[in-house]
């Protein structure tokens, strides 16, 4: 009774325990007892190894889906594992697909679903298998700090009162900081600090060109309006990149500039294209 416990849960996860998966002496005796109490094993003494019988076995569906479309496809690696089965399925899709499985042993599996996609969660779950089934998964976005913060061991916060002065006196002579400058702390970890930093200073925080980008939001739609008052006339167009060039104090995305002219008053007509913006008559 002492590792009962532990050989029903190796036989669920891997379909056979052998003796040195036993923490005792004469591991084989334990599991010849355990055979003689449970059917539909078999048990082979010499090795010593027992493992199930004849398993019926199920397919699996696995319905895959993200919080939000993308326009280039990504690839969701589900695996499901246990029981003496293991396979892997690669789904290829903007926003949802399917994964099968065929002849999955009944029993607990585990099923670990990869969004390949790092603005995503993966997930990690048992899955009980006693018929044909169809499940879904869904891949929720995380916030950005989740994103840059989730493979550094270090707790940023308690590392930020000794990088703040310097972040801050970086910020006052560029308008922004970046992952690009000579940040006060490891490579692997500026991304961290910078999301950390920014949601405590409560600037914006940004994926640009590969780089990480602080930024303060209220400055940008300044500096967009002003464009918008001053630069341009009904009928102009300006793109995105001549307004980083021109008129912008921080080095951030189309997707930031277009969230920033939709947060400005309707004082100005603005029609957003692919690459920038086309002023309309008022």
């Amino acid at each position: 009774d002492d590792v009962s416990e532990r050989i029903e849960t190796t036989l669920a996860e891997r379909g056979e325990v052998v003796g040195d998966d036993l923490p005792m002496r004469h591991a084989d005796q334990f599991l010849g007892l355990y055979y003689r109490r449970n059917d539909g094993l078999e048990f082979d003494p010499t090795v010593p190894v027992l493992r199930r019988g004849d398993v019926e076995t199920h397919d699996l569906t696995v319905e895959v889906a993200y919080e939000h479309g993308s326009e280039q496809p990504r690839s969701a690696r589900i695996e499901l594992d246990g029981g003496g089965y293991s396979e892997a399925v690669t789904v290829e899709t903007r926003v949802a697909g399917t994964a099968s499985f065929e002849s999955v042993p009944e029993g607990t599996h585990e099923l670990s679903a990869d969004p390949g996609d790092e603005a995503f969660g993966e997930i990690e779950r048992d899955v009980r298998v006693d018929a044909d089934a169809s499940i879904s998964v869904e891949f929720r976005e995380r916030a950005l700090r989740d994103q840059l913060c989730a493979d550094v061991g270090v707790d940023m916060t308690e590392v930020l009162p000794d990088m703040r002065s310097r972040l801050e006196s970086a910020f006052a002579d560029e308008g922004y900081v970046s992952t690009a400058m000579d940040l006060p702390v490891q490579d692997t970890h500026a991304a961290c600090l910078l999301a950390v930093w920014s949601d405590e200073a409560g600037y914006g925080v940004c994926r640009s060109d590969g780089d990480v980008v602080v930024y303060d939001g209220a400055q940008i739609e300044r500096e967009l309006s002003n464009v918008l008052r001053y630069n341009v006339d009904p009928g102009d167009r300006v793109s995105f990149a001549e307004l980083r060039r021109n008129f912008l104090s921080a080095p951030v995305p189309d997707s930031v500039l277009r969230d920033a002219v939709g947060d400005i008053d309707g004082e100005y007509s603005v029609a957003m294209t692919d690459t920038g913006l086309e002023i309309n008559e008022h």
